[in-house]
């Protein structure tokens, strides 16, 4: 009976631990200093420590990485990386390499939560997701410890085919910019009807995204604007905790839920090549066009350059004619005269004359000749 008792027990802690989300998903949170020096692990995060607690109840082996190098050997061992970047700490071109890798060959899942433009954007722009500069501000649904509206309460949750938040009505904001999407990428946390931003981008009525996800084959980025709606002094107020696990839940499903999503950054990077190899085909199709107009530009340089020449040696010709033509009328006036009535009886008497003395000198010229026989 007690060998039942105890089997029945441990298929019962069996079960739970198999309703744990993110059970054997490996985590790592990056909360970086200041500095790059020699790479700290840690088991607690400084200031999330109670977000840490409720991964490892749900099943996910957590770390944690304050300072360092973010590189792909480090992030090899992991399924998540949540980043909770320093204001004072940008990331190098390695690190956001690193990233990239993660998420697009590995098939990671990237959380980053809050930060500022000049720190996110180098990595987040590169999947559709940018944050701005400006602040948001929403006075009719303000903190009861906040003052300008600047930490408000958030009820807008958009549902995608893998990550819903039916759950969910009220989490808490404590201050950040709104995000821009591309058409790559999907809000899943608005402000409502009367939140804007302080520099007229978001205007209201807008609805300012403040949570987005973009997809990527396997792997996904998701970016959230406020940087301190998790860390243990706010994660226990509202409906935080509910809306971190139903996020890291996502990012756990990640590759499975892959068949199930709508759109993905990697076919529109298809689309993209196609478009540049369609691109590349009109380039070298202009080109073979500017050759060809080019040949007959020159050609029909060419072929007026002749026409010069050939209206020039028209022109001689013409001269030429009329010279030809001058002399003919010449002839024509001088042949007119000889052909006149009195020239014609000058000729006939000239002619007659001509003809009366070679008789007469013939006949002179015979006699002589019968004087000289005789």
């Amino acid at each position: 009976m007690k060998k039942m008792r105890f089997g029945l027990a441990a298929f019962t802690a069996l079960l739970l631990c198999t309703n744990a989300f993110g059970q054997g998903k490996k985590v790592l949170i990056f909360e970086p200093a200041m500095a790059l020096t020699d790479t700290t692990f840690s088991a607690e995060p400084s200031g999330y420590s109670k977000l840490v607690d409720m991964l490892r109840q749900e099943g996910l082996l957590v770390a944690s990485m304050s300072s360092g190098e973010i590189t792909q050997h480090k992030l090899t061992p992991y399924d998540i990386v949540a980043l909770h970047p320093s204001p004072e700490r940008p990331l190098s071109e390695n690190e956001i390499s690193a990233l990239v890798w993660f998420v697009v060959q590995k098939g990671g899942a990237l959380f980053i939560h809050g930060g500022t433009a000049r720190i996110i954007n180098p990595l987040a722009e590169i999947f559709g997701i940018s944050m701005d500069e400006s602040a948001l501000i929403d006075v009719t649904s303000n903190l009861e410890e906040a003052a300008l509206g600047r930490s408000f309460i958030l009820s807008r949750f958009h549902n995608l085919p893998a990550l819903k938040f039916d759950e969910i009505q009220r989490i808490s904001f404590h201050g950040g910019a709104p995000l821009v999407l591309s058409q790559d990428a999907a809000a899943i946390v608005t402000g409502d009807d009367d939140c804007y931003s302080d520099n007229g981008l978001y205007s209201i009525g807008s609805l300012p995204p403040v949570a987005a996800v973009a997809y990527v084959g396997r792997g996904l980025i998701l970016v959230k604007s406020d940087r301190t709606m998790l860390d243990n002094k706010n994660i226990e107020a509202y409906q935080n905790m509910q809306w971190a696990k139903a996020v890291f839940q996502q990012l756990a499903s990640a590759p499975e839920t892959a068949p199930e999503r709508d759109r993905s950054l990697l076919s529109l990077r298809s689309q993209l090549s196609s478009l540049e190899q369609q691109l590349s085909s009109s380039t070298e199709k202009l080109k073979k066009y500017e050759s060809d107009l080019t040949a007959s530009y020159e050609r029909a340089k060419s072929l007026q350059a002749e026409l010069q020449s050939t209206q020039e040696q028209k022109e001689t010709l013409a001269a030429q004619l009329q010279s030809v033509q001058s002399e003919k009328n010449k002839l024509s006036t001088t042949l007119a005269k000889y052909r006149s009535p009195e020239t014609l009886k000058t000729i006939g008497i000239a002619a007659a004359v001509v003809a009366l003395v070679l008789f007469l000198f013939g006949f002179f010229v015979g006699r002589r000749t019968m004087r000289n026989r005789v």
